[in-house]
């Protein structure tokens, strides 16, 4: 785990991979150098070449796609005029930021389904290209395939469930369309499972003190 600002060697194998020519990268770094000195906003073409990247983790090794996404999310940060928190915002509402929310519980319930020896993709992630491009229709594959996930679960999927359905219910009829998503979705997307992630572990934790409290 990292906490801080990315390196610009670490943004040109965000944004080109780590076998980009040695030339792309060293340019990539000048370029970056009045972002980090001036303050200027990243150029457009490194961010969309990160978010490319991020929305592709099939072609990535697990490492490497979760530094990629998250030097992706500070990059799409950095250049809004609004800067978002890392931490889960409940009261955004735009469109792409929630298609991203959707996302992240359906890969949450899938992962807690499946087995710790399914060392595997799960749907929400084999279909997070399709689902940037073409967001209503990938999101109804994706619900098809948390059936079985469900079942698996039982009452313990209610919580995701109604998570799910809160989420949706705030993207308004007219915005549920396949209008490719922007880097937002990454953003809603990441901090909505370390929101997930966190409050699992808050309750594991909650859980051990109770049992040590008892076996005393």
């Amino acid at each position: 785990m990292f906490i801080g600002a990315p390196s610009s060697k670490d943004i040109a194998f965000a944004a080109y991979g780590p076998k980009a020519d040695g030339k792309i990268v060293k340019g990539l770094m000048e370029r970056m150098l009045p972002c980090i000195v001036e303050g200027r906003n990243v150029p457009s073409d490194i961010v969309s070449n990160a978010f490319r990247r991020a929305s592709k983790p099939e072609a990535l090794e697990p490492w490497e796609w979760e530094k990629t996404l998250s030097i992706a999310c500070a990059l799409i940060n950095r250049n809004r005029k609004e800067k978002i928190s890392v931490a889960l915002d409940h009261a955004n509402n735009d469109r792409d930021y929630l298609f991203g929310r959707l996302l992240a519980v359906a890969d949450v319930l899938e992962r807690r389904a499946i087995t710790f020896e399914e060392k595997r993709a799960t749907n929400a992630i084999r279909f997070m290209n399709a689902f940037a491009q073409r967001p209503a229709r990938t999101w109804k594959t994706i619900q098809q395939c948390l059936q079985p996930y469900l079942a698996k679960l039982g009452t313990d999927a209610h919580y995701l469930t109604r998570l799910i359905d809160e989420i949706g219910s705030r993207i308004p009829a007219s915005e549920f369309t396949d209008r490719p998503l922007s880097g937002l979705y990454l953003l809603g997307y990441y901090s909505q499972r370390q929101a997930l992630y966190q409050s699992n572990k808050t309750k594991d934790d909650a859980g051990n003190k109770i049992a040590e409290r008892e076996g005393q």
